[in-house]
């Protein structure tokens, strides 16, 4: 009788658990603006932010940052994939139309983990490149970070004298996108 008691127990329990977790799952939100809507039941509007900010880190919503933290809170920094390309020699490569390149975010201080980010290059030979017309900036490819990394093919153009695929000499960034981080 004592082990059909406890057996009974046991499987009430168990079934409890089993439904709760089913109840949780099933309850919970499926998307950004869900989640605010429900967190934000019975809070005072001054919870807005930290609620946004609690419901982005939890589905990974991107935003777009402003460019001004390029050099003063993030710097990305780039060059040739010397993996993919052994070929590749000091501003050309002999392999590829599109020279493979990597983009590293090497300092990031700011509250978010770069997920991509939109360039504009240049083939135009300048050391600043600022003074490059806007007629010469082309689009180039998107950057999709994974670990601070971005591994991607530029597109190339081919020196007649050096027989070289050269990778663009100038990058603006048009835009930069990154989740929040979990503080």
């Amino acid at each position: 009788m004592f082990r059909w008691f406890v057996g009974i127990t046991l499987s009430v329990i168990a079934a409890a658990v089993i439904a709760g977790g089913v109840v949780w799952y099933l309850d919970r939100p499926s998307s950004y603006d869900e989640c605010v809507v429900r967190e934000m039941r019975g809070q005072p509007s001054v919870a807005m932010y930290t609620v946004q900010k609690v419901c982005a880190i939890r589905f990974r919503k991107e935003e777009e940052l402003p460019l001004s933290y390029l050099g003063k809170g993030l710097d990305i920094s780039m060059m040739p994939d010397f993996d993919k390309d052994p070929g590749v020699v000091l501003m050309g490569s002999k392999n590829f139309d599109n020279p493979p390149m990597i983009f590293t975010v090497t300092k990031n201080d700011t509250d978010y983990e770069i997920t991509r980010a939109h360039v504009k290059v240049s083939h135009k030979w300048e050391a600043d490149c600022s003074v490059i017309a806007d007629g010469d900036w082309f689009d180039g490819p998107e950057l999709i970070f994974k670990n601070n990394v971005a591994n991607v093919n530029m597109p190339g153009e081919l020196d007649e004298k050096t027989k070289l695929h050269r990778a663009p000499f100038c990058y603006r960034y048009t835009g930069i996108w990154g989740t929040p981080r979990k503080q």
